[in-house]
């Protein structure tokens, strides 16, 4: 192992290796205090939501922390955005792949594979650390393990953001604990810490949900008001009238009996009183709620995944726009990956590879695989084109593996594709050794032939199409009497048959003069 190597660690800090150990020691130990939050959403207005920004730019965020606990907890729509983004990186397959092709490095690779397979869960390092596209970083303590000899990772436990101060003027975060309210100093490679930053300027500002929490508060506004008003005009005012010459307890059994309408829809009134229902208010009224509240769920779609038409086609767009925004989320998918992987690379697999093999020897990649969902049918339309039209020899087995299609075993395997039969055929005769008259009667009912074929064939099309796109045999039989109902009828075939009929017996009474 080389001595005297500067190297930097998670937090850009130049570190010599000499002497240079891994902190076995669990620093970020669960305490009863991390059960309880202040609740900073009860009672949330705009003043309060900006102290709590504003304290998190100072660099205490354990209120903001906790209040992106509780959005999460009472926005539907923002927690199902979120998690579409977070879980897309838990959908993704990863690779270790060697530094170099030189044999040390393969062995280096080989090593980190095996360590990962056994010693550490890299999907739960994953779900640790992708709250941090959200939150704007997140963080993990690496247990580490050396009673056989190896520094590897025993355990590498999710560290809540809430759990860490960072002030402005300072370029490190620290670490709360029981014996440090101000936070300690974090040991070199002891936490990964993955930042997310899609605005420039301090970590603190940069998460994701705050954005989000200014829609939260703008549409909980307008939810609260909109029960609110629901109370009062969701139902008729009733409108009481008395008599001026009416006594109190007059007055007052018509004002009970007004009570009682609106909870048990029944009373009773003397016969000199009356009640009037007016009409509750319009719907104009209500629809300024429901508007707000889906422009605040808009917003909330373009900050957290970059658009809206992949979540809310509506009537702002077709499913054809709605597929290429979806490709921008692959943009940022792919973005979050790399990120992911750099973080990986630097933070876990570095210290591994340079506790066990020296921090001269470079770490092994970790990479990502994002695959661009293809459009199986447009695919294969153009392969149709290349080989029927333009003339363009294919492999069986290259048509096999592009659409991922087993190749059948034998032929009792293979299906074959269904043809339009002809409905009518003619037997096909030696005409020579008929009379004149007889090859004129022959080329008649030929000629018949076809054209029925072709009127039968206009038929019976569109039936075996709807045969091959129907999921049921109920599904079939109504796209069939729907659509034959109203569109077809045998009228020309019928009209076609009654033209041969009469062709032919013209021709015979011709033939019999």
């Amino acid at each position: 192992m080389a001595n005297n190597i500067i190297i930097y660690d998670q937090f850009g800090r130049p570190v010599n290796t000499q002497g240079l150990r891994p902190e076995k020691r669990e620093l970020a130990v669960t305490s009863i205090r991390d059960r309880w939050s202040s609740y900073p959403s009860s009672g949330l207005t705009p003043e309060k939501l900006a102290r709590i920004f504003r304290e998190a730019d100072a660099g205490y965020i354990l209120r903001q922390a906790e209040l992106f606990e509780e959005v999460l907890e009472k926005d539907g729509h923002i927690l199902s955005e979120i998690s579409k983004r977070e879980n897309a990186l838990s959908t993704l397959d990863y690779e270790i792949e060697p530094f170099s092709e030189e044999k040390r490095d393969i062995e280096v690779a080989e090593f980190v594979k095996n360590v990962i397979e056994k010693q550490v869960d890299l999907d739960e390092v994953i779900e640790a650390l992708k709250t941090a596209v959200p939150r704007g970083f997140a963080s993990a303590e690496v247990i580490w393990d050396v009673s056989e000899g190896q520094a590897v990772p025993k355990e590498v436990k999710f560290v809540e953001q809430k759990r860490f101060v960072w002030p402005w003027d300072e370029p490190y975060p620290r670490l709360i604990t029981d014996d440090a309210p101000n936070g300690i100093e974090i040991p070199p490679f002891k936490f990964l810490f993955h930042k997310y930053k899609p605005l420039s300027g301090h970590p603190n500002r940069a998460p994701i949900l705050r954005v989000c929490c200014w829609m939260f508060l703008f549409k909980h506004y307008s939810i609260k008001d909109w029960v609110a008003f629901s109370e009062v005009y969701g139902m008729p005012l009733r409108l009481g009238k008395y008599d001026p010459t009416a006594t109190e307890p007059a007055k007052e059994a018509l004002k009970q009996a007004i009570q009682q309408l609106g909870s048990d829809a029944a009373g009773i009134i003397s016969k000199d009183t009356e009640i009037e229902f007016v009409e509750a208010i319009k719907q104009a009224a209500v629809d300024v709620y429901d508007r707000l509240v889906k422009l605040s769920n808009t917003e909330v779609s373009k900050a957290v995944l970059g658009q809206t038409l992949s979540v809310e086609v509506g009537d702002r767009g077709s499913y054809a726009a709605a597929k290429v925004h979806n490709e921008v989320r692959l943009d940022l998918l792919s973005a979050d990956a790399t990120a992911m992987a750099k973080t990986i690379r630097k933070q876990l697999f570095l210290p591994l590879v340079g506790w066990n093999f020296g921090f001269d020897t470079p770490a092994p990649y970790i990479g990502f695989v994002v695959k661009k969902p293809e459009d199986k049918e447009r695919e294969a339309k153009t392969v149709s084109t290349l080989f029927k039209d333009v003339g363009v020899p294919l492999s069986k087995s290259w048509i096999y593996d592009k659409f991922n299609i087993p190749p059948p075993k034998d032929e009792e395997d293979t299906l074959v594709p269904l043809q339009m039969p002809k409905v009518l055929k003619a037997k096909t005769k030696n005409l020579k050794q008929y009379t004149a008259e007889q090859q004129s009667i022959e080329g008649l009912v030929e000629r018949a032939v076809d054209l029925a074929n072709q009127q039968m064939g206009t038929f019976l099309d569109p039936i075996v199409k709807i045969v091959l796109e129907s999921k049921s045999y109920e599904e079939m039989e109504e796209k069939i009497m729907t659509t034959f109902s109203e569109i077809y009828t045998p009228a020309e075939l019928q009209e076609l048959l009654a033209r041969a009929m009469f062709m032919a017996d013209l021709f015979g009474r011709f033939s019999a003069k």
